[in-house]
């Protein structure tokens, strides 16, 4: 076990109630209309004060979540967490970010601050726009790290963590109350059984559908965190830091992106590609336990590159075929449900016309990045 900062914490405490309202501002985002959320909001003084003390004199426990299964974009399960516990975990993050971010390379984009999944795709272009002009036969790889989340080493997380504070505290860059607070809390988040403790939602069958090694906890104890919580995207990144370090300062690769555990490589020929595909399956398994996925293998940056829902080419985007199919397969499932069949045409039930407005806004919101007026034309 790796010890992490040590001493009291003083009083009144560094977490101040103004730390836990930022908290919840930005976890109620977008989820205004949730129940747990107008549930908290119904007392929501009492809540804050309460993760405020709680956090304060480090008696703050995870509660038991939830976890259901998805199939799109493929068959996983989703944990949960209550929304008390996901104000806390937005405290956290926005504690340790400072400490962190500062370290990490500009082309990590996931789960940061003015970045983002679109900030990705534009880099990415930019780079392939810059290889094409330069060097007309370069090519790219894509990897992907196979079942990241569930594959982590709890154990080499912590210390990477015990590492970056205790640097913050040499440095004066954190008061020590509050790195102890943090640290603490930290801890727990890693510790929870949220697997064991959390409530299935969903058919049975369904679950166990869900292939034994895309379960949370099947490759053994210390291994792995939770899919659907924010604190586990911000510890994917501290764990992928050093996968960054090494690409960027030991194989010295000029044009590299990645977004969570989705990292692309440009070079101007194949074999320096498979040169550094070798490399990297070697330090992560050596390194941080973890391995890419099979088959991936250096392809023309002309063919196009495929990346968070878009196909990247050097002058415009595309919106990925299987994005669409997606959108049109939603559609026909909508109209399916609420669109009634008469002799002069078809009749939406104006009480569900909202959820479809806001289908087409998630959809427009991922196309109009792309070439695709053609495309929101057939949809309208």
């Amino acid at each position: 076990m790796i010890a992490g900062p040590q001493g009291p914490v003083v009083s009144p405490g560094p977490i101040h109630l103004r730390d836990v309202d930022q908290a919840y501002q930005a976890c109620r985002r977008h989820k205004r209309s949730k129940a747990d959320a107008i549930a908290y909001q119904a007392r929501l003084l009492d809540h804050l004060f309460a993760s405020r003390d709680a956090l304060n004199q480090c008696r703050w426990r995870p509660s038991a979540g939830t976890v259901f299964v998805t199939t799109r974009p493929k068959l996983r399960q989703v944990h949960a967490a209550p929304f008390g516990d996901r104000v806390v975990q937005h405290l956290l993050v926005a504690g340790w970010q400072p400490l962190l971010e500062p370290g990490w390379i500009d082309h990590s984009y996931a789960n940061r601050i003015v970045k983002g999944s679109h900030a990705a795709v534009r880099a990415l272009q930019a780079m392939v726009r810059r290889a094409a002009a330069r060097q007309p036969g370069a090519h790219y790889l894509k990897l992907d790290v196979a079942n990241f989340f569930h594959s982590i080493d709890l154990q080499r997380l912590r210390a990477r963590l015990a590492m970056r504070m205790r640097q913050a505290l040499r440095k004066g860059r954190i008061d020590r109350s509050k790195a102890v607070v943090l640290w603490r809390a930290t801890e727990q988040i890693l510790c929870h059984d949220v697997a064991g403790s959390a409530r299935q939602l969903g058919a049975p069958r369904r679950f166990a559908a869900v292939p034994v090694h895309k379960r949370l906890g099947a490759l053994g104890g210390g291994k792995g965190l939770p899919i659907g919580n924010l604190s586990s995207q911000f510890f994917g990144n501290v764990v992928l830091d050093e996968l960054d370090q090494f690409i960027k300062h030991e194989l010295k690769v000029p044009s590299y992106v990645r977004y969570v555990d989705d990292f692309v490589l440009l070079a101007p020929d194949a074999q320096t590609l498979t040169n550094w595909h070798e490399a990297i399956a070697g330090f992560l398994e050596s390194r941080l336990c973890l391995r890419l996925k099979p088959g991936a293998r250096p392809r023309p940056i002309r063919d196009g590159i495929d990346f968070l829902g878009y196909i990247v080419r050097p002058r415009y985007l595309l919106v990925r075929r299987r994005v669409v199919r997606r959108c049109w397969s939603r559609l026909r499932a909508f109209e399916a449900r609420h669109v009634r069949r008469r002799a002069d045409g078809a009749a939406l039930d104006l009480r569900h016309a909202g959820a479809l407005q806001s289908q087409l806004a998630s959809y427009l919101g991922h196309f109009r990045h792309a070439a695709s007026g053609r495309l929101w034309a057939r949809l309208l």
